[in-house]
């Protein structure tokens, strides 16, 4: 849901956050090409997205691939705003899911979530400030949280997709301090303990959700469109998997906010996210 917001930037920053939105598609999508224990293969990916990135910045020399993405970071990434830290982060932080993985913790599952949306967040804030300032502890904390919320939401919702490929990647000490396990999860019993698991997760998301919120009264308006499409994803599910007991098998969990649109313009309007 970053697409829409980032239609709404200004002209100067719509490329910038095209060329991190893109990136972050092709390593999101990398997970599921790789399958379990297949040794070193998707390592080698994403050490080609961290030399294509190094060759963009012009640490390592040589051609940049004839690959779209790595051609559209080339050509539109705002090189001198850009902490390539928080790109490097974005990299790395993928190989702990290759091959679907699970989280062995939620605070794993949180620091993952900050490593990934977090960094997507201060990236695109990258684009939209037009100096060469760092970006204030504010928006790193509070993209950081927001991260952390959209991740363990994003998780539920991928709940029936992996089933459907006998995974299971709920927090394990999650599903131990409700006694649940994954055969239970993918028999359908135990649904008590189920729904609580599912409802501490929802409670966590919006816990983070909050907190971003929060430190976005510091911030100045103009970055509130790096945040606000990740925010209104949260909002709609945590109220959808209120509405629905905490059950994960309703369709519209698997949707976006249909009124998405008038929303963002809404915030945008406000300034919040």
């Amino acid at each position: 849901m970053n697409y829409l917001p980032s239609l709404l930037l200004p002209d100067y920053a719509k490329p910038h956050a095209f060329a991190i939105l893109t990136l972050n598609i092709e390593l999101a999508t990398l997970r599921h090409s790789i399958e379990k224990n297949s040794g070193t293969a998707g390592i080698y990916r994403l050490k080609f997205w961290k030399d294509t990135v190094d060759t963009v910045f012009g640490i390592k020399k040589g051609p940049i691939p004839r690959q779209p993405t790595a051609e559209a970071l080339k050509q539109f990434l705002l090189l001198q705003s850009t902490n390539i830290n928080y790109i490097y982060k974005l990299i790395t932080s993928r190989e702990s899911t290759l091959g679907d993985r699970g989280f062995k913790s939620i605070n794993e599952l949180e620091e993952y979530g900050k490593n990934t949306i977090g960094n997507v967040i201060k990236l695109l804030c990258e684009g939209i400030k037009n100096n060469n300032i760092d970006l204030s502890e504010d928006i790193i904390k509070a993209a950081d949280s927001l991260g952390k919320s959209v991740v363990i939401i994003n998780h539920i919702r991928s709940i029936i997709p992996m089933l459907r490929k006998q995974i299971v990647l709920l927090p394990q000490d999650v599903m131990s301090l409700h006694n649940f396990t994954s055969d239970q999860l993918y028999n359908g019993k135990n649904q008590e303990s189920c729904d609580n698991l599912i409802k501490e997760l929802v409670n966590i998301a919006e816990f983070h959700l909050k907190e971003s919120r929060k430190l976005g009264k510091n911030i100045d308006r103009k970055y509130g469109l790096a945040f606000v499409g990740s925010s209104l994803t949260c909002d709609f599910h945590i109220n959808g998997l209120r509405k629905h007991n905490y059950k994960f098998n309703y369709s519209s969990l698997q949707s976006n906010d249909p009124f998405v649109a008038i929303k963002v313009g809404k915030m945008k309007l406000l300034g919040k996210y």
